[in-house]
């Protein structure tokens, strides 16, 4: 007959790193337990739960005045970080020491581990003959065995006579080892091996320096055999729970005479450098954010695209600017003001005299209002103040102030919004010229009235499968007379169209209710009473405004959508953007997208992807219709092993402005979540 008993025994808690949790009473139950002068003996099917710790044997021996117990025979231990096997152990609740044998488990995050022996002496764990991996016991690919070490939580793990062996093959030996077992600890990082187009070596060392504990840093070693030595230092500061600073150093001495500088008329560039600067500040209704990322020379990410990416050797290749941002924010419970200064650095030029900055901007939002309580009359008000500076070229001050005022009502189906936005617009300070264009300086103010009212209403019509909703809109825009001439264009709020069109959309919404399926319809035009149009900053001649088609479509293994632009004057498409995909089968999926601009993008890029078992592949060619030339092909091959993969990429890229293709092949391993490029099997080369 099976007994009960609830006692206050404190049990095993060695696998989990963490004592079982104090207070919790203690459940046994076997088929048998008896209690003699010293000891309780448990025997046959004995469980022992804590919670949600739990422990099977089929014998245990508990000594009460010792406050030790002996397990015995198939220990299936399971807490909330371990769950596994053992033979036997004991342990000693007094002093919280204890052992097992023959250990096999699984550890929290899915590391698969055997130990011949576990033990815990004070606040230290001991093991022998160790071996640990991501992999299952049964696909040992790789793992990392040590005859014998120790460790300490929230401090180090000491290994002796440790190896890695990838498929059987030692790849690493090392009599001593030491790692840190908490996130933060002092030490070098994994190095990374990889080539670029101008080198056939870089080694970027990193070492990982703990200061105290709300900051830290990294400082990395980077090597490149043809064009010199260099630092990376990043320094990131906790400031409370939320708010942080980050600011990062990068400085490389160039060493060769810049023979690959094709096309640059610069000189010699020795001293190569980019500072980055990141932080945050809020303290109750006030919030900063800083933001710097200022390169040495115009040419900094041609040379350094692949800093702190490894793995995709182009992705600051090309980039046009940087942007350095101070933004300060006031939010109240009735308006908020903002102080905002951009400062963006121009890479598609020699020089920044001709780049736009905003230095300083300030807005200030009176928030929407109601007027009238329970009537639908609300009111807001935003003025934007901005000085603009260039070098060269225009130089002004800029306050553009804003009044909404709106009403909303419903009656029946129909909803109806009215608003009126009376706009002033004042420049102040002009100086310069801008496209050989000498600015009105008499003309400082401007004033515009906006007056739009948009009808809409919904209908829903159910045919059980989906529901189809219908929302027609007409929308009504006058924009009062004024001339955009002689004044300076700073940017698109400089630039004002006249209107007084009419403007017709219907909305169709399909909703599945059995899949995950939907399609979404919308069709718009308009009517220009004024003969005339804008469509940007362009004029068009005509009544009948174009027409606006957009789809989203996804049903089973279809998607689709669709976005273009038809005008009735030149009865052609302006411009489009599609894309279409579908699963061929489950290991073959297909999708095509296309681009379209009249007069300027014609571009189409083609995709398969897919998965085969264990092995997943994409394939990807993008086609510039309208020159005529194939602008980038990319390949990557995954193998899949579970607890490693193995990846190959290939990429090539073609440059239209240097007339340079990059050619870029590489292997990635895969293992404990680090990434490392294996050398020798990776090239990035400019032709």
């Amino acid at each position: 007959m099976r007994k009960k008993v609830i006692t206050a025994l404190f049990l095993f808690g060695l696998i989990s790193f963490n004592s079982w949790g104090q207070g919790l009473p203690v459940y046994v139950d076997a088929d048998n337990i008896i209690k003699e002068k010293d000891k309780v003996i448990a025997k046959g099917n004995v469980v022992i739960r804590k919670g949600k710790q739990e422990l099977l044997a089929d014998k245990v021996i508990y000594y009460p005045d010792k406050d030790l117990a002996y397990f015995e025979g198939n220990i299936k231990i399971k807490t909330e970080k371990f769950e596994g096997v053992a033979s036997k152990g004991n342990w000693n609740f007094k002093k919280d020491e204890g052992e097992l044998y023959n250990v096999k488990g699984v550890l929290e995050g899915g590391y698969y581990f055997y130990a011949k022996k576990l033990s815990k002496i004070n606040d230290r764990y001991y093991f022998t003959d160790l071996k640990i991996s991501k992999c299952k016991f049964d696909s040992y690919d790789w793992y990392i065995s040590s005859s014998k070490g120790n460790f300490k939580e929230n401090d180090y793990i000491y290994s002796y006579n440790t190896v890695f062996r990838f498929c059987k093959v030692p790849i690493i030996y090392t009599p001593y080892f030491a790692y840190p077992t908490s996130s933060r600890k002092t030490g070098f990082l994994v190095p990374t091996i990889s080539t670029d187009s101008y080198n056939d070596l870089i080694l970027r060392v990193p070492f990982f320096w703990v200061i105290d504990r709300s900051s830290d840093a990294t400082i990395t070693l980077d090597y490149r055999n043809n064009q010199g030595i260099g630092t990376d230092i990043e320094y990131r500061r906790q400031l409370n729970k939320i708010d942080r600073l980050k600011w990062n150093l990068f400085y490389f001495k160039e060493k060769s005479n810049g023979s690959w500088w094709e096309g640059r008329d610069i000189g010699r560039l020795q001293n190569r450098w980019r500072f980055k600067l990141d932080t945050t500040f809020r303290y109750k209704k006030f919030s900063s954010f800083v933001n710097v990322d200022i390169p040495s020379d115009p040419y900094f990410f041609e040379d350094y695209g692949s800093i702190g990416s490894i793995f995709n050797p182009l992705p600051n290749r090309y980039i046009s600017y940087t942007k350095s941002q101070l933004l300060a924010i006031y939010d109240g419970d009735y308006t908020s003001t903002e102080i905002n200064f951009d400062y963006l650095y121009d890479l598609t030029k020699p020089n920044n005299e001709e780049t736009l900055q905003r230095l300083p901007e300030i807005r200030f939002y009176i928030k929407r209002l109601p007027i009238l309580k329970n009537y639908g009359f609300y009111t807001d008000f935003l003025s934007v103040n901005t000085n603009f500076y260039r070098e060269k070229l225009v130089k002004g001050f800029r306050s553009d102030n804003s009044l909404r005022l709106s009403y909303f009502t419903n009656f029946w189906k129909l909803s109806n919004v009215l608003e009126i936005k009376p706009r002033f617009i004042a420049y102040l300070n002009l100086d310069g010229n801008y496209n050989d264009q000498t600015f009105n300086k008499e003309q400082k103010t401007r004033s515009v009235v906006n007056i739009s009212d948009t009808l809409r209403t919904i209908e829903y019509k159910d045919y059980g499968d989906f529901v189809h909703s219908i929302i027609p809109e007409i929308k009504f825009e006058y924009i009062t007379s004024h001339s955009n001439k002689g004044i300076p264009i700073f940017d698109r709020n400089d630039f004002i169209p006249e209107k007084k069109d009419i403007d017709f959309a219907i909305h169709n919404i399909l909703d599945f209710k059995e899949k995950n399926s939907y399609l979404r319809w919308s069709v718009e035009t308009g009517y220009a009473s004024k003969g005339y149009y804008y469509i940007g900053k362009n004029k068009e001649d005509g009544y009948i405004k174009p027409l606006t088609n957009t789809v989203y479509l996804s049903i089973d293994k279809y998607s689709f959508s669709n976005s273009l632009i038809y005008s009735f004057k030149t009865n052609q498409i302006e411009t489009a953007i599609s894309s279409f995909s579908v699963a061929l089968f489950d290991w073959l999926k297909y999708s095509v997208s296309h681009s379209y601009s009249n007069n300027s993008t014609n571009q189409i890029t083609n995709s398969i992807y897919g998965k085969i078992k264990n092995w997943s592949y994409n394939f990807s060619v993008l086609n510039n219709i309208r020159e005529g030339y194939i602008q980038r092909k990319s390949f990557s091959l995954t193998w899949d092993r579970e607890c490693w993969n193995l990846q190959f990429f290939y990429l090539e890229d073609f440059n239209k402005s240097t007339g340079k293709t990059y050619r870029s092949y590489y292997f990635v391993i895969n293992i404990l979540d680090v990434r490392y490029q294996l050398p020798f099997l990776a090239s990035t080369r400019g032709y």
